[in-house]
């Protein structure tokens, strides 16, 4: 598996991503997504030094992606996998991958990681728990209840 940077040209894979039924009910945020709206987003993190966006490969298949978006010193993580490779440890190989390269990229602009969880999502909550992130509270988002998960950075877990 390899792990690269999104580009411009991955604008509609993320799109189709986002838009999936699944990503949809576990995002906090469940209402369909336009695409005028994505892609103004998607070319504003790109360019943004406060967001890094990745996408790993399986063979040349793009399997899922990942994104940190830094704010107050911690670096918020949201994913999602391509349907077709769900249950299959994919979510713990693009943190496991993509944790050292956010690392090596943002140096020391960032303390640690920050994960919200809903807490129907149990495949995401069994991730962030199996690499060693804490539990720090539960809160409730747009009405719903959710796990915050940390992790310091440079934790040797992963």
């Amino acid at each position: 598996m390899q792990l690269r940077k999104a580009t411009t040209t991955d604008a509609m894979l993320y799109y189709n991503w986002a838009n999936d039924e699944a990503v949809r009910k576990n995002s906090l945020r469940q209402n369909r997504i336009e695409w005028e709206h994505h892609r103004n987003w998607f070319a504003q993190k790109l360019q943004s030094e406060q967001s890094y966006l990745y996408i790993l490969e399986e063979e040349g298949i793009p399997v899922g992606q990942i994104r940190y978006d830094i704010a107050d010193g911690e670096a918020i993580i949201g994913f999602s996998i391509d349907r077709a490779w769900r249950g299959q440890g994919m979510g713990k190989a693009i943190l496991q991958k993509s944790i050292p390269m956010f690392q090596q990229e943002i140096r020391d602009r960032v303390q640690g990681l920050k994960a919200v969880v809903k807490h129907n999502n149990i495949a995401s909550l069994k991730v962030f728990e199996s690499l060693g992130f804490s539990h720090s509270k539960d809160i409730e988002v747009a009405q719903q209840a959710c796990t915050v998960f940390r992790l310091p950075i440079g934790q040797p877990h992963l």
